[in-house]
């Protein structure tokens, strides 16, 4: 239980960095808390390496690139298009997390795909003239949060495996000692 209290401050003193960051360096950040969330997620998770994870979510956030892509220049927002193009996002990490034999789990590129249409949904619906930069600018912004998020779930998941895990040994309990009979002939 204290390992989660843990985890949850480690993800609130990287949001408060974050939060530093973004007001100190005037980074325009408005995705801090999506980004922060969902990179902790990563972060804290058991599920594969961490590089397996991080790997994923650069996939997905890849895979999302892609998606926007086909969604302006050849299948625009019909909805035949949008179900090809939804097709597509989630063909692509799945069958890529699928060829690492779960080293990058499918959740870790869902999340990845789900952080740049988060921090990017609303512009390209509203300010479309403008979609190459902001796409760019909306996903580096929720990207550091983000990055904060892992760095903070990795290194606490890191730091309390050892404590909170149960031991993995393979080694069978000792046996109680039993007495030996000697066939030798003593003198005496």
């Amino acid at each position: 239980m204290a390992k989660v209290f843990v985890q949850g401050i480690a993800i609130v003193v990287a949001g408060v960095v974050a939060l530093f960051l973004n007001r100190f360096l005037d980074l325009g950040t408005t995705s801090v808390v999506f980004g922060l969330l969902i990179g902790g997620a990563i972060g804290i998770a058991r599920d594969g390496s961490a590089l397996g994870r991080i790997g994923g979510f650069v996939l997905g956030i890849i895979a999302a690139f892609v998606f926007y892509g086909l969604r302006l220049l050849v299948f625009n927002d019909s909805f035949p298009g949008q179900i090809l193009t939804l097709l597509i996002l989630v063909a692509l990490v799945t069958v890529v997390c699928g060829l690492t034999s779960g080293r990058m789990p499918l959740w870790s590129g869902m999340l990845g795909s789900a952080l740049v249409v988060g921090a990017f949904e609303y512009s390209y619906e509203n300010q479309i003239y403008y979609i190459q930069s902001l796409i760019v600018s909306n996903t580096t912004a929720a990207l550091l949060p983000a990055a904060l998020g892992i760095l903070a779930g990795v290194l606490v998941g890191n730091f309390r495996r050892s404590s909170d895990d149960p031991p993995t040994s393979s080694q069978a309990p000792p046996t109680p000692e039993q007495p030996t009979v000697s066939l030798t002939k003593s003198e005496g």
